[in-house]
């Protein structure tokens, strides 16, 4: 899929915890060394059990530009990410989803595959199946990294990786948004104002299909022909413009934190 011409090309992104902006990289060194975040854990260490949490970055696989830095408990399962991940950034149609290491793909239980009788010759070559339903502290034993995807069809991948473990309090739902990609920016292809649409039919034509809210009203602008039927909203994710993503369904899905 083509992607706009950018207003901005800085791709940087706000720590919740003070507020500060860094790129992407330089948001896994700041927050370890944030000092609003070091007051919380000391907080943290007077306020109940702990656990081990997991410093994770994850970003869209093709469109690096989306990304989000993650706290999550060990002890939370894969298929609390999985929901996570579709309140915040994915979730359209109910579309299946899978986890994948090197070896092994996570999937909702009624569609891990068995192996097959008739072909056990072939067990060694194939990849195995697994519940979504397992620590993500038992994954990242052996794995550093995890990729994902959403929607078998019109896929969305995204890359998951661990930047760092520490002790500490689980949060809220067993995962807390510690840093997000502030939105990037897109021009009108027409007049050239700040964008708020992509069409989805003029991705596929144009270098640069994003509408203001006045040029999509008008079909002789769009290089498709089928105009604004086809319009959807610019938003914070790697799946924009993609089958009938709209965005969240509110600012702060399913009691997520958002940034």
């Amino acid at each position: 899929m083509k992607r706009g011409m950018r207003m901005s090309t800085t791709n940087i992104g706000m720590c919740e915890f003070c507020d500060q902006t860094f790129s992407a990289r330089g948001m896994t060194r700041h927050l370890q060394a944030c000092s609003p975040r070091k007051e919380q854990q000391a907080v943290e260490k007077k306020a109940g059990r702990t656990a081990q949490l997991h410093h994770l970055k994850v970003a869209g696989k093709y469109y690096p530009e989306y990304w989000m830095h993650l706290e999550m408990a060990g002890e939370s399962s894969l298929a609390n990410l999985d929901r996570f991940l579709r309140a915040v950034w994915l979730e359209c149609c109910g579309h299946l989803s899978e986890f994948r290491t090197e070896t092994t793909d996570y999937r909702d239980t009624e569609f891990i595959e068995e192996e097959d009788p008739l072909f056990p010759a072939f067990g060694a070559y194939r990849r195995k199946t697994a519940s979504m339903n397992v620590p993500l502290a038992r994954v990242f034993e052996t794995d550093e990294a995890l990729d994902y995807q959403y929607d078998f069809g019109s896929t969305t991948h995204l890359r998951i990786e661990v930047k760092d473990l520490r002790t500490g309090v689980a949060p809220e739902k067993g995962i807390r948004i510690m840093a997000r990609n502030i939105p990037p920016e897109f021009s009108c292809t027409v007049c050239g104002k700040q964008a708020a649409a992509i069409c989805v039919e003029c991705q596929w034509i144009v270098d640069n299909p994003f509408y203001c809210d006045s040029c999509a009203e008008d079909p002789a602008k769009h290089a498709c022909d089928a105009g604004y039927d086809m319009m959807l909203p610019v938003v914070n994710s790697p799946r924009m413009g993609v089958c009938g993503y709209c965005g969240p369904s509110s600012p702060e899905p399913d009691g997520w934190r958002m940034v």
